[in-house]
């Protein structure tokens, strides 16, 4: 006789989107019974996706892309967002190699230094030497470019599987949301200050009229201070606006670093249109057979 508690029929083929429930489902209940102490070692993870018949690529993958940070966000993270900027993507070549690559990209394009290096992880900060400063202001705009800018810039790559590496770069920009902040709670300040002024003193004398000197001078008060609020709320969340333009930016700026790195192109971001239209014209004259401007006009 068949145990009626048994869920699984003879024979039931389980679909894919099955599976996923069924691993989430297991991993729900066995969270729920282990130590929350316990740890696992990445081999051990390995070996029991393996049991589970997951490919170890997956896996690797997963376990690199988990996050480094589980500190709970304070409100500038909730209102601003995070100070890192993260991209992941799986690229071919080995970590050592890919590495290389990134490294002469970020030293030579986005004018950064090597802060350390252990094998295939690395971490940089932009050059303060008097020629990689105008470099960076000429070449990456601070409004465009945000690698050349961030405060830290950290590589790594890790296999997954033989001739493939997982990339991950991450933008430390700390101090440019700081920044923000710091703006938007000043340029705030510097207009609540006239406005809340203005709002004191009309309301006040309002109230004043009516109900007595201590009625219209809370009131004068709780107008002011509401005008002064306003404002500084207006200007951070004009700072926020900004800010989030640029993360926005940032991630844009890593995804086409990583396009690039994953098709194996040249790691230069394509040129501006006005160098591309004169690198053009260049070529079209220079190409064999072209006819020049004072070959083509009548006798």
């Amino acid at each position: 006789m068949q145990d009626e508690t048994s869920a699984v029929e003879p024979g039931r083929g389980i679909t894919r989107e099955d599976l996923q429930l069924v691993i989430r489902r297991a991993a729900e209940l066995y969270t729920a019974e282990a130590d929350a102490d316990e740890r696992l070692s990445e081999a051990e993870v390995l070996r029991i996706a393996d049991e589970l018949g997951l490919p170890g690529r997956h896996v690797r993958q997963a376990l690199y892309e988990l996050p480094l940070h589980r500190d709970a966000s304070s409100w500038i993270d909730r209102w601003y967002g995070p100070a890192a900027v993260i991209g992941t993507r799986v690229v071919p070549g080995e970590p050592g190699r890919v590495t290389d690559q990134l490294e002469d990209y970020l030293v030579t394009r986005e004018f950064l230094q090597v802060l350390r290096r252990q094998g295939a992880r690395a971490a940089f900060t932009p050059a303060e030497d008097a020629i990689s400063n105008v470099a960076r202001a000429v070449r990456r705009p601070q409004r465009q470019w945000q690698i050349a800018r961030s405060r830290r810039v950290l590589v790594e790559a890790r296999p997954v599987a033989e001739g493939e590496s997982h990339v991950r770069v991450e933008l430390d920009i700390g101090g440019q949301r700081s920044r923000a902040v710091t703006g938007g709670v000043i340029g705030g300040a510097l207009i609540g200050i006239p406005l809340a002024a203005g709002a004191f003193f009309p309301v006040g004398h309002l109230v004043f009229d009516i109900a007595g000197d201590a009625a219209g001078y809370a009131a004068g008060l709780v107008a002011g201070a509401g005008a002064f609020g306003a404002s500084v709320s207006a200007g951070l969340a004009v700072a926020r606006s900004r800010f989030r333009s640029r993360m926005d930016g940032a991630r844009l700026e890593i995804a086409g670093l990583l396009d690039r790195l994953e098709s194996g192109r040249k790691l230069d971001p394509p040129p501006a249109p006005w160098l591309r239209s004169l690198r053009s014209r260049i070529a079209d004259t220079l190409r064999p057979g072209q006819p020049s401007g004072r070959d083509t006009g009548g006798a």
